[in-house]
């Protein structure tokens, strides 16, 4: 029995850990805005590709979306790591780019809204330089802060994930679930045809980018909500 209870307890231990983790990748290059050198920082986080990504988007589901599991715990996890990685490499004053899909998405929303309000205070980086554009967000909690002009969460109107959670409505803590930021919801695909495609897969997305004719500003992207 207490063999048993050691592997059940280990097994738990892994599942939050895994849980509150995310493929992620960190670069950076030096760039000219207004004939100034700065370092641009690119954050790109993965989206959910195996079963250990699905326990985070299901604990999103029924916790609150401020503990230290789910896309919390992943995103401080990827904070910690860009702390880091600005430290190794003696970066001072960037612009940082973040973006990710689906799960990566939501990591990266909940990332932005940390680095706004300066949660680490240790980690030197401006709110008006982080720039998050985020695809099939879904969402991340209660707490949430709609009036960050530097987080866009770009959704598939057709795309379930990103309305839901809450998947059951009579869960405590369901409701009022929400992205940080700003949100702009398009039709990525036409339901009137018969070859519909996966509403919330990456290429979805990607090829709603690919058809899109020139660089699109926010208000464009608001006005397809029709």
């Amino acid at each position: 029995m207490k063999t048993e209870k050691k592997l059940l307890k280990m097994f738990f231990s892994l599942a939050i850990w895994l849980a509150s983790s995310v493929g992620h990748v960190i670069a950076h290059k030096n760039i000219t805005v207004g004939n100034e050198p700065r370092p641009l920082v690119v954050v790109a986080i993965r989206g959910t590709a195996h079963i250990p990504g699905w326990i985070t988007n299901m604990h999103a589901v029924f916790a609150s979306g401020n503990d230290e599991l789910g896309f919390n715990g992943a995103a401080n996890m990827v904070r910690n790591n860009l702390k880091a990685y600005m430290t190794t490499h003696n970066i001072i004053n960037p612009t940082v780019l973040i973006t990710g899909h689906s799960k990566g998405a939501s990591v990266s929303n909940v990332l932005a809204h940390k680095l706004n309000i300066g949660e680490d205070t240790q980690l030197n980086v401006a709110p008006n330089k982080v720039y998050t554009y985020a695809f099939a967000t879904v969402g991340v909690g209660k707490n949430i802060t709609t009036n960050h002009q530097n987080i866009f969460n770009i959704l598939n109107k057709y795309d379930y994930f990103t309305l839901y959670p809450p998947l059951f409505p009579d869960l405590p803590n369901s409701g009022n679930w929400g992205r940080h930021g700003l949100d702009g919801c398009v039709k990525m695909d036409d339901r009137s045809k018969k070859n519909v495609k996966p509403s919330h897969e990456m290429f979805t997305y990607m090829n709603w980018m690919d058809r899109q004719s020139s660089t699109l500003t926010w208000l464009e992207i608001e006005n397809m909500l029709s």
